[in-house]
């Protein structure tokens, strides 16, 4: 009874290495991308998404065509399209030229943007961002700049409500304020 318990055990233990080898050349051999810039420090957006600053090496990417973005302020901004191969390293030098002067921003200087939910109870209140009326909640609005907001509810028969919030770029901020009744 040993000998037949000892060879039920062995029996996946032999097995189990024959099964990690399958899994493994059947996932997707990943590929890497790497990016350079003249000048170096340029933010690097693969899909939109940020992933740092050149030098840099994005590691595990599927094969598969990928959108590049390559931006430091006072430059022009760069984009492309690149092709990422199974197993293979993809290196792209980026050089980029100065931004023309004008009163325009350089591409590469346009702030990011995100959106932002505004709630409030009671709901009907008159949405304030930095100053400015944007409408009245529940509400969302896209296109704002990343960074610092002041957020101003205000609805009659209610003591305004004021908060400071930040938006971060391809991200939805929520801001909800509870009026209090004057």
């Amino acid at each position: 009874a040993r000998a037949a318990a000892g060879q039920t055990a062995a029996a996946p233990a032999r097995s189990a290495p024959r099964a990690a080898a399958t899994a493994r050349a059947e996932a997707p051999a990943c590929g890497r991308l790497v990016v350079r810039s003249t000048p170096p420090g340029a933010l690097v957006f693969v899909n939109g998404r940020r992933r740092g600053r050149t030098p840099l090496s994005v590691r595990d990417l599927a094969p598969g065509t990928y959108s590049l973005r390559v931006a430091r302020s006072g430059f022009q901004e760069d984009s492309r399209r690149v092709t990422i191969a199974a197993s293979a390293a993809r290196e792209v030098h980026v050089r980029l030229a100065r931004a023309r002067s004008s009163a325009a921003p350089a591409p590469a200087a346009v702030s990011f943007t995100g959106a932002l939910y505004v709630d409030s109870r009671p709901r009907g209140a008159r949405v304030v961002l930095d100053g400015r009326a944007i409408g009245t909640t529940p509400m969302q609005v896209g296109d704002i700049r990343a960074g610092a907001h002041v957020v101003r509810l205000e609805l009659a028969d209610h003591r305004p409500w004021t908060t400071s919030t930040t938006i971060a770029a391809g991200r939805t901020t929520r801001v909800t304020g509870s009026l209090e009744r004057q």
